[in-house]
């Protein structure tokens, strides 16, 4: 489980505003009063153009303030009406049937325990290749339609190099989607489709995560269609039908030989 290396986003690139200066044409005596003339007509019309454009950017400001709003609005009941809640996991015991245990092999060491109504993590990469670790409960049946969310933290490490969240209709290794987010902002939606990593956007930056914090990661999940919330804010929307069951977990991404430590409480998921 150590092959997957994200590589980062690369950087952007500023617009172009130097634009070299037009060339203006001289202009003889004979036609000096008319390009006065001119020069003052044109001034007038421009401080009325001016002056409407001015009124027509702040309507479209108040606008995009308002459009603003409406996005940051979830709209959504979240879990939906009518659906049963199939695990409601504050980690105050093993009930569920995550992994809690010390695991090393040439990759590196994983810590994961139980205690004080938290779900902690101790992972540590001795390969230049990071490592990737996941864990989900025991369920007895496929998981199709879902909501699904969990309050998660990084506590110690290199935060330009790890990622936390969230793993659902994982099959296998080489099959399942996963929504992490990063301490330093961003937040990352990859499908992992036989052994391939492709993403779902894949890396974006982010003002929804607050570092140092727990930050409530949740998807809801219905057929094809994928909603992402971070801390109750919607953050992406996917249409995607490439995987359409399979169980859900928790995940973490250590890049390089890095150290860090994470805590998940919170666990809830719903079905219809």
């Amino acid at each position: 489980m150590s092959e997957y290396q994200p590589i980062p986003q690369p950087p952007r690139e500023d617009p172009v505003t130097d634009f070299p200066p037009s060339a203006v044409p001289a202009r003889s005596l004979t036609w000096f009063w008319i390009a006065l003339i001119g020069a003052v007509v044109c001034l007038l019309v421009t401080a009325l153009i001016v002056a409407v454009s001015g009124l027509g950017w702040l309507a479209y400001e108040n606008m995009q303030n308002n459009n603003a709003t409406a996005t940051t609005r979830t709209d959504f009941t979240l879990p939906p009406e009518g659906w049963s809640k199939t695990i409601d996991e504050q980690f105050v015991s093993d009930q569920n049937g995550w992994q809690v245990d010390y695991f090393e092999d040439e990759y590196g060491q994983v810590d994961l325990a139980i205690e004080e109504g938290l779900y902690r993590w101790r992972v540590a990469s001795v390969d230049e290749e990071g490592l990737l670790w996941w864990a989900y409960p025991t369920l007895d049946h496929r998981i199709g339609d879902f909501y699904v969310s969990v309050d998660c933290r990084q506590l110690e490490g290199d935060v330009t190099s790890t990622d936390y969240g969230l793993l659902f209709h994982f099959v296998n290794a080489d099959n399942f989607y996963q929504f992490t987010v990063s301490e330093d902002q961003f937040m990352n939606i990859e499908l992992r489709r036989k052994g391939e990593w492709i993403p779902v956007p894949g890396w974006e930056s982010t003002q929804l995560v607050d570092p140092g914090d727990m930050n409530n990661l949740a998807v809801l999940a219905e057929g094809p269609y994928y909603r992402f919330f971070i801390n109750g804010v919607l953050a992406h929307e996917l249409d995607d039908d490439r995987l359409n069951g399979g169980t859900i977990g928790l995940v973490i991404d250590i890049w390089g030989e890095n150290e860090a430590r994470f805590q998940f409480d919170n666990f809830q998921l719903y079905e219809p």
